[in-house]
């Protein structure tokens, strides 16, 4: 395996789970938002 493919994978990996990350505070705030209202 290449050590640049591999390097390649982590950060698209990482980048992926850190825009999930945001998505799911987003959902999770709107949620909290709603149950105040």
């Amino acid at each position: 395996m290449d050590l640049h493919l591999l390097v390649i994978a982590a950060y698209t990996a990482l980048v992926i789970l850190v825009f999930a990350g945001c998505f799911l505070l987003v959902q999770y705030f709107h949620q909290q938002a709603d149950s105040d209202a």
